[in-house]
């Protein structure tokens, strides 16, 4: 693997073979996460347009002529939509929605993860999961990484979580399959991997998303943590293949890895040298 260097269409960097599937094989398993999530994802609620309890015949016009869709009322004190919020304490508050899901840890998982470091999940409460009646999956800890709630306010963050979700899945899903279309056919001079100029925002981004999720298997919340990490890596002692031991030296290698490559593009954008 080698560093990027500019080029005239933009950046380049040589891998071997085994090098780009492995990276394939890093980005696709976070695509593949994204892409369950989705499945997962209920359906939206129908929408309702006809006039809702104490609307006046005048308002409901107003309303219809500015196209101002409401979801469903499910009961006479739900109704959605900015006139259907709830006062308190003189305030506008967002209609109580479903509980935070509380995330389940992945088999292996060694803790949770924001997309912010050193942050860790805020939904670590029992129930609201599968098992317990919650029509809603558990978040598992690397998903919550990549699709963190828009709020730091449990029920505002659900009353939006239905539009943001989905927007940055369906981005983060884009660009992944952007940077996997590269790897697989290399487009570079002599079957190098070319970041075409105007790309290098989605390369950075697919890069850091698949190591977030490497991170969040890694319990990775620190700069401590992040150098028990590269010991791992490069010091560990060897385990056998399909042990647990096994699991984390490799993600610890594959971190690093894909570290230093992320690592060399940005640099070469910023006009420094790696390592510098």
């Amino acid at each position: 693997m080698r560093a990027f260097e500019p080029v005239a269409e933009g950046w380049s960097s040589a891998l071997e073979p085994w090098e780009r599937e492995a990276v394939v094989d890093m980005l696709s398993q976070v695509e593949d996460l994204l892409l369950s999530d989705a499945a997962r994802a209920p359906s939206p609620a129908p929408l309702y347009t006809g006039s809702r309890v104490g609307e006046s015949p005048r308002d409901h016009e107003i309303l219809v002529s500015l196209d101002f869709a409401v979801q469903e009322p499910t009961g006479p004190a739900r109704p959605t939509g900015p006139a259907g919020r709830h006062q308190a304490g003189g305030r506008d508050t967002a209609p109580t929605g479903p509980a935070p899901l509380t995330p389940a840890g992945a088999p292996g998982s060694a803790g949770t993860a924001s997309g912010h470091d050193g942050a860790t999940s805020r939904h670590d409460g029992p129930g609201n999961g599968v098992g317990d009646g919650s029509p809603f999956p558990p978040r598992l800890p690397a998903l919550e990484a990549l699709l963190p709630d828009a709020s730091e306010d449990p029920d505002l963050a659900v009353d939006v979580a239905s539009v943001t979700r989905d927007r940055l899945r369906a981005m983060k899903t884009e660009r992944i399959g952007a940077v996997l279309a590269e790897l697989q056919e290399p487009s570079g001079r002599d079957g190098t991997v070319l970041v075409r100029r105007g790309e290098e925002g989605a390369w950075l981004g697919a890069l850091n998303d698949t190591r977030l999720v490497l991170a969040t298997f890694l319990g990775i919340h620190s700069a401590r943590d992040a150098e028990r990490v590269h010991a791992l890596a490069w010091h560990g002692v060897p385990a056998a293949k399909g042990t647990r031991a096994h699991g984390r030296r490799v993600a610890a290698l594959s971190y690093e890895m894909l570290t230093w490559w992320q690592e060399s593009l940005l640099c070469v954008l910023l006009g420094r040298s790696p390592g510098a």
